[in-house]
C-alpha cells in the first residue's frame, strides 16, 4: 500500500469514498456531513494546497484524508484538556475509508500514516475529532492510539458550531 498527496486525478475517487460515507451516517441517523461538507471544491482544494492525501493499493485509492500542521482554530477552545499544550501537532481532516474496505484496519493504516508524516517533521501530537455518535471512528482512533481530551465546537464549514469529541495521540 501506498499512502501519498492527493492529485487532481484522485478526486473522482476520492468524492466517491466521501459521498458513500456520508451516505452510512446518513443511514445511521448521524448528522455529520450532512451539510455539504466535505464537497468536491473541498476536496479539489486539499489536493491544490498540497494537504490531501490518498491511501492506495495499485491503482485503487482505499481512503482519503486532509492533513495540516500547527494551530487548528476547531481546537482553540476545548471542554476538556488536550495532552499537550503547543501548537506543534497535525490534525486529520476528512478521513474516509472505501466503503467495500470497511472492517479491514485501513482507517488504522492512515492514521499510522499521518503519524509518520508527522513525526518527520518533528510534531508533538496528532489530534482529530468526530462526531460523538460516530462510533465507528471513535473505534478506530482509539485502537490509532489516540485518547479522548473533551469537546469542541467547530469553527468553520458547514456544521459551524457543532460538536464533536476531540481526541489527541501524543508522538
Amino acid at each position: 500500500m501506498e499512502f501519498r498527496k492527493s492529485t487532481m486525478a484522485d478526486i473522482d475517487a476520492q468524492m466517491k469514498i466521501v459521498n458513500d460515507a456520508k451516505q452510512l451516517l446518513k443511514s445511521q441517523n448521524i448528522d455529520q456531513w450532512q451539510y455539504g461538507d466535505p464537497s468536491r471544491q473541498r476536496i479539489e482544494l486539499d489536493a491544490k494546497e498540497g494537504v490531501g492525501y490518498v491511501l492506495c493499493d495499485g491503482d485503487k485509492i482505499l481512503g482519503t484524508c486532509a492533513i495540516t500542521y500547527g494551530a487548528d482554530k476547531n481546537y482553540t477552545s476545548i471542554d476538556g484538556k488536550w495532552q499537550t499544550s503547543d501548537d506543534n501537532y497535525a490534525t486529520v481532516h476528512r478521513m474516509a475509508v472505501a466503503a467495500d474496505s470497511h472492517g479491514l484496519g485501513l482507517g488504522v493504516e492512515i492514521y499510522r500514516q499521518v503519524e509518520i508524516l508527522a513525526k518527520s517533521l518533528n510534531m508533538t501530537s496528532v489530534r482529530a475529532d468526530t462526531h460523538h455518535h460516530n462510533i465507528a471512528m471513535q473505534k478506530t482512533m482509539l485502537k490509532s492510539g489516540f485518547k479522548p481530551c473533551g469537546n469542541i465546537l467547530l469553527q468553520n464549514g458547514a456544521e459551524v458550531g457543532r460538536p464533536r469529541i476531540a481526541m489527541e495521540k501524543v508522538l
